[in-house]
């Protein structure tokens, strides 16, 4: 049987797996405290990642840029939605307020 998260998930990525580079994978391993095992659509555009998954029935964008700063967006678990905000991200134009990520120590 198939999870209907992972369908879901998997149409945004058919929509968009031939205009811009994106990954599917069932783990995010993205430091030693951080790992989430659930289908995941990755993308990396303009010094950014973009982890797009399903969490309690609505997709997460959650984004981290290079400045170890992250934003996320919940949307209703609409496949078009999603695909409007995989491409907004990849071309720029999304606007996620970032904010440092958790227990992380920066350098001023």
């Amino acid at each position: 049987m198939v999870d209907m998260t992972e369908t879901d998930l998997f149409a945004v990525y058919e929509r968009l797996k031939d205009r811009y580079a994106l990954t599917m994978t069932n783990t995010l391993s993205a430091h030693e405290c951080f790992r989430m095992d659930v289908p995941l659509l990755i993308a990396h555009a303009h010094d950014r990642i973009l982890w797009l998954y399903v969490d309690a029935g609505e997709f997460v964008f959650d984004v981290v840029d290079s400045a170890c700063t992250m934003g996320t967006h919940r949307h209703p678990l609409n496949t078009e939605q999603a695909v409007y905000g995989v491409t907004a991200f990849m071309e720029g134009t999304e606007t996620y307020t970032m904010y440092p990520l958790p227990g992380r120590q920066f350098s001023t």
